[in-house]
């Protein structure tokens, strides 16, 4: 696995596979389950910050990003990382809505891209510092937009 900050497309293409990759990110970005959603929303934005710091997955982020329908192979790859992760980060939401903190109807998808979605702008665009009252503020937006 490429660890620079830039890695080159063959390094990623060339290094573990698809399976490899999501294995690492459930294990380093753990899907919570603290009782509430809340909860479980602050604790997976802490969990997805701190693997944004770590070289090795900054490299393959920027190399995703900057390759993408540049490089063959590299869009499967992320995509299918992509749509595997958001499904794993979805069961927060359903879980929620069991509990009867969210509408039937809330949209897992869009809950999860506006919790990450600033994390990923502060990392890759502005190299603002993520903290954890950051966070906090995100979760709380979050929640404010889906009413609760």
């Amino acid at each position: 696995m490429a660890v620079r900050a830039r890695a080159r497309p063959s390094a990623v293409l060339a290094g573990p596979g698809p399976d490899a990759v999501l294995a690492s990110a459930a294990r380093d970005v753990p899907t919570p389950d603290t009782g509430s959603l809340r909860g479980d929303l602050r604790a997976f934005g802490q969990a997805v910050a701190a693997n944004l710091a770590s070289p090795v997955a900054l490299a393959l982020l920027r190399t995703y990003v900057s390759e993408t329908g540049r490089a063959e192979g590299i869009e499967l790859v992320a995509r299918a990382f992509w749509d595997e992760r958001f499904a794993l980060a979805a069961t927060m939401v359903r879980r929620a809505i069991e509990r009867g903190e969210l509408a039937p109807e809330a949209d897992a998808e869009l809950m999860i891209e506006t919790l990450v979605a600033p994390l990923f702008l502060r990392t890759l665009v502005t190299a603002k510092p993520i903290t954890s009252a950051y966070v906090d503020r995100i979760v709380d937006a979050v929640l404010a937009a889906h009413g609760t």
